[in-house]
């Protein structure tokens, strides 16, 4: 328990420096308007928004791809479209280990239902505190391009 207290106040304190950005933001409107638990939804909706972040901003996917090699998913000579691959399949790979619902039909919402609420959600995504904090200002088309990849 102290553990896990300690990595919580851990992550607290780096969200406070960093910003959480689009996940967060889109993440609270799962939660909000499906009770999809808010972890969950970050699960959800992290691979692709890494792979948005990443295909928009040079430096982000410099970063990740970094990350990728640190974390030993990919080898550090490997080119940075490999190693943000290989983060992206360790991140769903974990999900799938931890069976995690990989989406909002398989965590039980109604296609047609989430369908209907995706501008909704797109609106107040980018209404959200965190999303300031994103190194793309996404736009709503993005943020329901995204919304729909975990329909």
């Amino acid at each position: 328990r102290m553990s896990m207290h300690e990595a919580s106040c851990l992550a607290g304190l780096s969200f406070n420096k960093a910003g959480v950005g689009i996940v967060h933001a889109m993440a609270h409107q799962l939660g909000g308007q499906f009770h999809v638990p808010h972890g969950l939804a970050n699960s959800m909706l992290l691979p692709y928004v890494i792979g948005f972040n990443c295909s928009r901003n040079p430096a982000v996917a410099k970063k990740y791809a970094r990350l990728s090699a640190k974390l030993g998913f990919a080898a550090h000579n490997s080119s940075e479209a490999d190693k943000l691959a290989a983060l992206i399949e360790a991140i769903v790979t974990l999900e799938h280990t931890l069976d995690c619902p990989m989406n909002l039909t398989a965590f039980g919402v109604d296609r047609s239902t989430s369908e209907s609420k995706l501008d909704l959600m797109a609106d107040r995504a980018l209404e959200d505190m965190c999303y300031r904090f994103n190194p793309y200002p996404a736009n709503h088309d993005d943020l329901v391009s995204l919304y729909k990849k975990v329909l």
